[in-house]
């Protein structure tokens, strides 16, 4: 799933400056320095964010941004591991803010979730970096949501998804209000957060496959 939505990302990106083989090497050249930093955290799941940093043509040096983002979040108290590597990648897809900066973000967030519901699980690290890319987004509103999902008889046994998803909602009614739709941000929000969904779907299909296997026995 990972590489047909890598696919679709080169497929239907509007870069007239370069062909498209020459943009498959320069993700696999991101791809591959991702592995030379983090090889054993680096998986499938890291193609469409190295597909994403490749595609303005510095995916190296905003390489150096996530290896940045990455050491200092897990000096801050965030565990390492896979998704602190993936968090630290989206924080990478923003141009303008520099890796300090990024990171005070993402522990104010931190702060303000654990001081108004919980504390956040490693794996909502990357939701956290897409909340990032808006300016002041509004916590309350996204517990709110996760709330009602929790409450709900189809989901309420899902509760780790339930914020992902929260978080996929807000984010997707703010983008649109939000200066992000006249830039190619928009598009790299919209795919990291088809990534994170299709990481979480993938790991909630591999358990129910195996829990399934385990009563067949």
């Amino acid at each position: 799933i990972f590489t047909y939505l890598s696919a679709l990302i080169i497929l239907t990106g509007k870069s007239e400056a370069i062909n498209q083989k020459e943009q498959m090497n320069m993700w696999l050249s991101v791809y591959q320095q991702m592995k030379k930093h983090h090889y054993f955290l680096t998986s499938t799941q890291n193609v469409p964010l190295a597909v994403l940093l490749a595609g303005n043509g510095k995916g190296l040096q905003a390489l150096n941004k996530a290896e940045a983002s990455y050491q200092q979040l897990a000096a801050g108290g965030f565990r390492k591991g896979q998704h602190l590597h993936q968090t630290s990648h989206i924080l990478a897809l923003h141009a303008e803010k520099d890796a300090e900066a990024l990171v005070l973000q993402c522990r104010k967030l931190f702060q303000t979730i654990t001081e108004s519901h919980k504390k956040p699980k490693d794996v909502h690290y990357p939701d956290l970096a897409l909340l990032t890319f808006l300016e002041e987004p509004d916590i309350k509103t996204v517990l709110a949501i996760t709330d009602e999902l929790n409450q709900e008889k189809r989901f309420k046994w899902k509760k780790e998804l339930n914020f992902k998803i929260a978080v996929s909602l807000y984010l997707s009614e703010h983008m649109e209000k939000n200066l992000l739709m006249e830039s190619g941000l928009y598009t790299a929000i919209e795919t990291a957060i088809q990534a994170q969904q299709a990481a979480a779907t993938a790991v909630i299909v591999s358990s129910t496959a195996a829990s399934h296997s385990q009563d067949g026995n």
